[in-house]
């Protein structure tokens, strides 16, 4: 678990143990260095590329080391500007990357509105975690130009995001959903924020997938926070109006779709592995903040959601897992002072919480999830060590906490 939650590790290591590594004579070695190049800190043969897959650990540096353990492979579908005995790819404006596991169907959308739109000179990335049959590395090839990051396992989306920034070359990275629709200009208008060089993120203006002749819903307008423990999307299922078409400092951006730094989210140590899921990225924007960034909310920059249709209805493990996260959130990124402060209303939103469960009939899962945060205290005093060495933000409190655009009064 320390292992997990080390404050030096950027990302923490994917949970588990790699299959063991078979130790290779000189010939071998030899023999196939003859075929192999290396690409992002990836060996690529015509076979494949070692690399990421779970248990394998990749510490996500400006200049990333190959990993030690476990085993992938990256396959680049051809594209007519290729040059295959070119020198090294050059450093991009902008990379896509888009985790996928078992919504083929939704990806092929997705690329598709994405290779319509994206600004010339963008790398898209598709990383397969772990899809039954292949089916989204499937999906993926069949669009030429995209990169294809495949884990031989499910590790869920903070190990694939990562993996993805791993290979980004883009100076700006943008994380989208598979179940997600970009619109023409998209990327253009957040882009045009990171000319402040503090701003960190950008959040772009999220609509609900709309049926016929329906309204337009917002399904994020950024994150908020609330000082007591409660994360949530700004305007979230609200009709679009005035209120929501104006750029603004916010809170955080939404993973499912938000544009990073790629700078700022590497310092920030990415997204953490041992979330899997859920408030991952709630997590990361504490940290943008700790280390002195700022995120922005841009309207102009417009997607379309399928809301949660890459994950179904859910189940007992993953409401523990979002009840553990959210707790893990709190007690991991406010600052001592605050949180100290903070302990009643965090007292009084668990309560809350928990007389909705019981109402709900998941009330168990839960309680679980709140508990096993027990079980992290030395990790999380180890990480909180380590957020105070991240830079400018410090968490400082007063005028710092309002920079960061935390709320201190719970809006419905």
């Amino acid at each position: 678990l320390q292992r997990l939650m080390h404050p030096c590790a950027t990302p923490f290591a994917c949970l588990g143990r790699g299959p063991p590594v078979r130790q290779r004579n000189k010939t071998e070695e030899n023999e196939q260095a003859q075929n192999v190049k290396t690409v992002n800190g990836f060996h690529q043969s015509r076979s494949g590329v070692r690399g990421l897959g779970r248990g394998s650990f990749v510490p996500l540096t400006p200049d990333p080391s190959p990993p030690k353990r476990g085993r992938g492979e990256i396959v680049t579908c051809p594209s007519p500007n290729d040059d295959p005995a070119g020198p090294s790819p050059a450093p991009l404006p902008l990379s896509i990357v888009i985790p996928s596991h078992n919504r083929a169907d939704l990806l092929r959308t997705c690329l598709t509105t994405v290779m319509r739109h994206r600004p010339p000179g963008t790398q898209v990335i598709v990383v397969d975690d772990g899809s039954p049959g292949g089916a989204a590395s499937g999906a993926a090839g069949g669009f030429a130009g995209v990169e294809i990051v495949k884990l031989e396992r499910r590790c869920g989306f903070c190990v694939a995001a990562n993996a993805g920034i791993h290979v980004a070359r883009g100076a700006i990275v943008e994380l989208l959903n598979d179940d997600t629709e970009v619109t023409e200009g998209w990327a253009d208008a957040a882009l045009a924020g990171f000319d402040d060089p503090l701003v960190g993120a950008v959040a772009p203006l999220v609509l609900c997938r709309p049926g016929a002749d329906a309204a337009l819903q917002i399904d994020s307008a950024g994150d908020c926070y609330y000082l007591g423990g409660v994360a949530g999307k700004r305007g979230h299922r609200q009709p679009l109006g005035p209120a929501y078409l104006h750029r603004r400092h916010v809170f955080g951006a939404s993973a499912s779709s938000a544009f990073f730094r790629r700078e700022a989210i590497l310092r920030a140590g990415a997204f953490p592995e041992s979330f899997v899921a859920y408030f991952e990225d709630v997590d990361l924007a504490f940290r943008l903040h700790w280390a002195g960034y700022q995120v922005l909310f841009e309207p102009a920059s417009r997607v379309f959601h399928h809301v949660s249709a890459s994950y179904g209805r859910p189940q007992r493990r993953l409401l523990e897992r979002q009840s553990q996260n959210e707790e893990r959130v709190f007690w991991r990124n406010l600052p001592g002072r605050t949180l100290l402060r903070s302990l009643p209303l965090h007292f009084a939103v668990l309560a809350g919480k928990a007389w909705r469960r019981w109402q709900e009939g998941s009330l168990m899962p839960f309680i679980c999830g709140r508990l096993r945060v027990l079980g992290e205290l030395s990790a999380m005093a180890s990480h909180r060590r380590w957020l105070r060495s991240l830079g400018p933000g410090k968490g400082a409190a007063g005028t710092g906490l309002n920079s960061w655009h935390i709320d201190h009064r719970f809006l419905v």
